[in-house]
């Protein structure tokens, strides 16, 4: 089946590249994924799953179920939704080739063998195949008839695309040509797709979109530049459209002078030194001057962002990592699926789950949550144990007055394993444990790192300038 893209390898990246990154820009952006973009949601799970079936041969109901509370994916938060789900996620697996991945009678996912690098990507590159065929037709039961599916599942794929595209390089978002990249490939998209006429339970899918498709998808990116995810630039008449970060990083915009050197630049160093000995530090979101600052410093190539979900139950916070640090932990997970996840694909969901962990106990040993002060509640050494017993113990139990969520994330992911009310590491995310032992251990024995002093905007903006300049350069000497 003739797709929008010829290569097998492009529609492999942009299912894997596009789609979580997508879903990155969905939470930044204040909402709830899952909550109005439904297509993002459901292949960005599938895709979770089976990522950790490149390194695992079962899942847990509960493991399942804190990744769509980490991720604050609304709608699979509720357990007895999400158990309906999974006969859902089983026939998609056999649908894209993956039929040995089943449900048990205690609600797990089972794969007979683990899933190869190989296997993995078929699958992506059928996914992709689906959402832009098959996918977008579906069975209305008012109607008792096939149709096609809503304007948003169309721009949400069209989406994928695009951000993909603007990942790799700053586009063009408006020049005195009237050149608009988001525009020419909506208008490339349609034009491929109308002309390959494939039909679904007697539906071609884009042989009639939507003319809101491209109105939608232009007032989304304009959300996402209100919210500072997406900036635009201007170099010379030309407004380019950057990233919230980007698959490589010129270290040089970050630390050197030059061209774009800035005063204080000296607090740029500082703050990175001291992210690289205790990482995820926590900022709310409602400190907006540094938020704005931390997206500045992300796109500038200094730092990398982990988000917490959107639900009810936490107030909105950030954790701030050095990105050498966070290229270095991706690294070390050894993911079966690729080398380089954050680089290859700008997929940093399961590295994120991480620093998510550490965060959650940043804010709760350090007593950052509003009310924990007031009501005296010290957390500190508790925690210290529970570090210090997962990296020699391997096992470590948690006190009722330490919130079991902070561990959450490490659940979801297979680092941890809860056992009779310990938990318990897999023993190949040993080196995990023991990095995040030393960071715990680094922000107890010197306190003086625990706090972070942001540079002056006027600072992180030429630091941002310069790197968004440098990517852009470098992809004219790459665009043939």
């Amino acid at each position: 089946m003739r797709m929008y893209y010829e290569r097998e390898e492009d529609r492999i990246r942009t299912m894997l590249c596009g789609t979580p990154l997508t879903a990155e820009k969905l939470r930044m952006s204040q909402m709830k994924l899952g909550a109005e973009w439904w297509a993002t949601s459901y292949f960005f799970v599938l895709h979770i799953l089976a990522k950790s079936f490149t390194q695992n041969e079962t899942i847990s109901f509960d493991a399942i179920h804190h990744l769509a509370e980490n991720y604050g994916i609304d709608l699979w938060t509720d357990k007895d939704h999400l158990r309906k789900k999974l006969n859902d996620f089983t026939k998609a697996f056999r649908r894209t080739g993956l039929g040995s991945i089943h449900k048990t009678e205690n609600d797990a996912l089972t794969v007979d063998k683990v899933i190869s690098k190989d296997e993995f990507r078929a699958f992506a590159a059928k996914e992709y195949e689906y959402s832009m065929g098959e996918g977008l037709v579906r069975f209305y039961p008012s109607s008792w008839e096939w149709g096609i599916r809503t304007v948003s599942n169309f721009a949400e794929r069209i989406l994928w695309h695009y951000i993909t595209r603007i990942f790799d390089s700053p586009r063009v978002y408006s020049s005195p040509s009237g050149d608009n990249e988001l525009v020419a490939l909506y208008a490339d998209i349609i034009e491929t797709m109308q002309k390959t006429h494939f039909r679904f339970h007697q539906i071609s899918p884009w042989e009639e979109v939507s003319p809101h498709t491209l109105s939608l998808i232009q007032g989304w990116e304009r959300n996402l530049i209100s919210k500072n995810i997406l900036k635009p630039f201007p170099i010379g008449d030309v407004l380019f459209i950057a990233p919230s970060f980007f698959s490589t990083i010129d270290w040089r915009k970050v630390f050197s002078g030059g061209k774009f050197s800035a005063e204080k630049q000296e607090l740029v160093v500082e703050m990175v030194e001291n992210l690289r000995k205790t990482p995820a530090y926590p900022i709310s979101k409602g400190s907006t001057e540094k938020y704005d600052l931390a997206k500045g410093l992300q796109r500038a190539g200094a730092i990398k962002i982990v988000e917490e979900a959107k639900t009810s139950q936490i107030t909105p916070y950030v954790y701030l990592v050095a990105r050498d640090v966070f290229e270095d932990v991706d690294g070390q997970m050894k993911y079966q699926y690729s080398s380089k996840p954050i680089k290859e694909f700008g997929d940093s969901t399961l590295t994120d789950l991480v620093f998510l962990s550490l965060g959650r106990a940043r804010l709760f040993g350090e007593q950052a949550l509003p009310g924990l002060k007031q009501l005296k509640v010290e957390c500190k050494p508790e925690l210290t144990k529970i570090f210090d017993d997962l990296e020699q113990k391997k096992t470590a139990m948690v006190p009722k007055k330490v919130s079991s969520g902070i561990f959450d994330p490490l659940v979801s992911i297979g680092i941890v394993m809860p056992e009779n009310e310990k938990l318990v590491v897999d023993q190949r995310y040993s080196p995990i444990i023991k990095r995040l032992a030393d960071y715990w251990n680094n922000l107890v024995n010197d306190p003086s790192i625990s706090n972070i002093e942001f540079p002056p905007k006027e600072t992180v903006d030429r630091k941002e300038h310069a790197q968004v300049e440098g990517q852009i350069r470098k992809r004219l000497g790459e665009y043939f």
